[in-house]
């Protein structure tokens, strides 16, 4: 909820900032319609300059200078633009509606009904639940109505406190559902917190999906923050924690881990690979698409594709009453 307000905040202002920019240029003598175009122009493209500024420091363009590395620029800019101008500001007042909503209905829920398994949907650094709206309602169309979508605010936190935030949430969902365990999908910040999951609570997990995870870190995260708070550092002390357990050996739950190879957040991209050169374990599954931008992936049909087959195939027993 704090980043939603957030976010509606900087838009109010820069609707405010752009409101004057318009009447300038129309007091100089430009069409109103040039006026109004031109200060839209300008809100487009600093949003995209600091998308493909990303893709500069992350040598996409550089490895990938042929049309996939192009076409993951561009889709990874209307993603930037649909997240944080629209979906994600607007949960603020999503929540609320849906707070009225249930004081109308008697706080009834509808998707409370034993309907396919528990699925857990964790976002990554900087996004809220709403980014996961797509993959909520392609899962609901296969029959998974338990969808839950977490929020980790406030964003910018010591991991160890977003990860105790984030299993005392689940373990809270699972009890309301009357469940002992779920199935995990984490994208980005919140696929780390799913590999960790995995090893300390495996107890409570199905199976698990993680998506453009910086599983060995990112080498961008070093421009915005220390070794235990925000983005994934590769020499994050918690981070080698976690991957000095992991072995070919190591016994987890049924796992699918996708990433693209045309990663704007994480690099090198191979560190999006879950064990990056080493041999897995058999039950791990793990797809590297090409073309796609780190925020896209959540909301790609390629995606989406693979995440149903892997559940409809990894609960097949569990799914017969949905």
């Amino acid at each position: 909820m704090r980043l939603s307000l957030l976010l509606l905040i900087v838009l109010a202002l820069e609707a405010v900032a752009l409101s004057h920019l318009g009447l300038a240029l129309y007091r100089t003598g430009l069409a109103p319609v040039l006026a109004i175009l031109f200060a839209l122009i300008f809100a487009l493209g600093w949003r995209a300059l600091i998308v493909a500024l990303t893709f500069g420091l992350s040598r996409v363009l550089v490895q990938s200078p042929s049309r996939e590395g192009v076409k993951a620029m561009f889709g990874e800019i209307f993603s930037t633009l649909y997240l944080y101008s629209i979906s994600q500001p607007l949960l603020a007042l999503a929540r609320g509606a849906e707070i009225v909503w249930k004081r109308i209905t008697g706080n009834r829920d509808r998707t409370s009904a034993r309907a396919g398994p528990v699925i857990i949907l964790i976002h990554g650094f900087v996004c809220n639940a709403a980014m996961w709206n797509p993959l909520r309602r392609y899962l609901q169309s296969l029959g998974f109505s338990r969808c839950y979508a977490l929020n980790l605010d406030p964003f910018y936190r010591d991991m160890g406190k977003i990860s105790r935030d984030c299993e005392g949430k689940i373990s809270r969902i699972l009890k309301a559902c009357g469940e002992s365990r779920a199935v995990l999908i984490g994208h980005s910040m919140g696929g780390v917190l799913t590999r960790k999951l995995l090893l300390e609570s495996p107890g409570q997990i199905l199976c698990a999906i993680t998506l453009a995870a910086p599983h060995h870190g990112t080498d961008l995260a070093k421009l915005v923050s220390s070794l235990e708070f925000g983005p994934c550092r590769p020499d994050s002390r918690w981070l080698e924690v976690i991957n000095r357990k992991i072995t070919s050996e190591t016994k987890l739950a049924p796992l699918m881990n996708i990433y693209t190879e045309t990663d704007n957040i994480v690099y090198p991209q191979r560190s999006a690979a879950w064990s990056r050169g080493c041999e897995v374990s058999a039950d791990i599954e793990e797809h590297a698409l090409n073309g796609i931008g780190h925020l896209q992936l959540a909301a790609h049909p390629k995606t989406f594709a693979l995440v149903g087959k892997f559940l409809q195939h990894t609960l097949k027993p569990s799914t017969g009453d949905s």
